[in-house]
């Protein structure tokens, strides 16, 4: 079991639901609904909010790949 499963696991059912359907779009690159920031000294990474959940992903040729997920604190970025 991945960070992933296990964090939305973890989640309330309605948002862990809207969380797996973001995670969907990421993956597939469709991103021009959500918020996405470029993260600043992180390369090639990227961060969408979704409520207080912050999912970072890496922009690939082949679609997206998320690297982290967790809760907003003052360690998020």
């Amino acid at each position: 079991m991945d960070k992933v499963d296990k964090f939305t696991r973890k989640l309330r059912h309605d948002i862990a639901v809207r969380v797996l359907q973001e995670l969907k779009n990421i993956r597939i690159g469709e991103v021009a609904h959500l918020d996405v920031r470029k993260l600043k000294g992180e390369g090639n990474q990227y961060r969408v909010r979704l409520g207080r959940v912050r999912i970072k992903f890496i922009r690939t040729a082949s679609g997206n790949e998320v690297v982290d997920i967790g809760f907003r604190n003052e360690n998020t970025y």
